[in-house]
């Protein structure tokens, strides 16, 4: 297929616009990154700035207080009620228990 004049007059007065084109499609991506990192920096800047709300620890040793606590409430209750059931051992048999290690554990160190 051969290229008449006409069709080649064309093609060049385009080109500025093909090379304006390409060239914006180019900057896009930059532009997005600095409006990104801008807009990262006034957050990082407003966190400084601001107080800080807690986040919730999850489970902790205040889990494990209200754990005994609840297991105290089920003794004095099953205690209370007279119940003349035969308890099953708090801890499985197939675990080994040393009386002389006690049963606290210093976590902090």
């Amino acid at each position: 297929m051969a290229l008449l004049p006409i069709d080649l007059q064309t093609m060049f007065n385009q080109m500025g616009h093909i090379g304006r084109e390409t060239a914006v499609q180019r900057e896009v991506p930059a532009q997005y990154q600095v409006l990104q990192g801008a807009e990262i920096a006034r957050k990082t800047v407003q966190d400084d700035s601001s107080v800080n709300e807690t986040r919730e620890l999850g489970d902790g040793l205040e889990r494990v207080k209200e754990e005994r606590q609840r297991q105290g409430r089920r003794q004095g209750k099953e205690e209370a009620s007279g119940s003349e059931h035969q308890q099953t051992p708090a801890h499985d048999e197939g675990l080994f228990d040393d009386p002389d290690l006690g049963h606290n554990v210093d976590l902090v160190g």
